[in-house]
């Protein structure tokens, strides 16, 4: 009986984190060109492989610190987790290639920053308050 309980609790568990990554979106900066955004572009630009969209905008990524919405994002679009997203900063940071992105503690900061900073991109949760900003449409 108790393998059953954690059973269903696991299940349960995720069922949730789905429905957490089912309710991130990704806005930018309002003056971007772009209106839809591809899943590899999405990832090159927050692994810091490409700081360009395929439409020629140059984008500057933004992350959250940490919390489900982070934590969804890197799941849901980079394939891998956000302890690995930090080590892979790092270490463009490291050699040299790239800077550390500019991190928020809370979702509405990012929102503010993203708003008023050309070629910010980002990402927070559906229910957030995102005037201001572009949504983008992921592919």
């Amino acid at each position: 009986m108790k393998n059953l309980s954690r059973i269903f609790l696991l299940c349960t568990a995720s069922l949730c984190a789905a429905c957490v990554r089912a309710q991130v979106i990704v806005i930018a900066n309002p003056n971007l060109k772009a209106d839809f955004v591809s899943r590899n572009e999405l990832k090159a630009v927050f692994t810091g492989t490409s700081t360009r969209l395929a439409g020629g905008d140059r984008v500057v990524p933004v992350l959250l610190r940490e919390g489900n919405t982070h934590n969804a994002f890197t799941s849901k679009f980079l394939d891998r987790s956000p302890i690995a997203l930090t080590m892979n900063w790092r270490g463009l940071v490291m050699s040299g290639e790239a800077a550390m992105p500019r991190t928020f503690d809370t979702e509405a900061q990012e929102v503010e920053y993203v708003a008023h900073t050309a070629g910010a991109i980002g990402y927070i949760s559906e229910e957030t308050p995102h005037g201001g900003v572009k949504v983008l449409t992921v592919h």
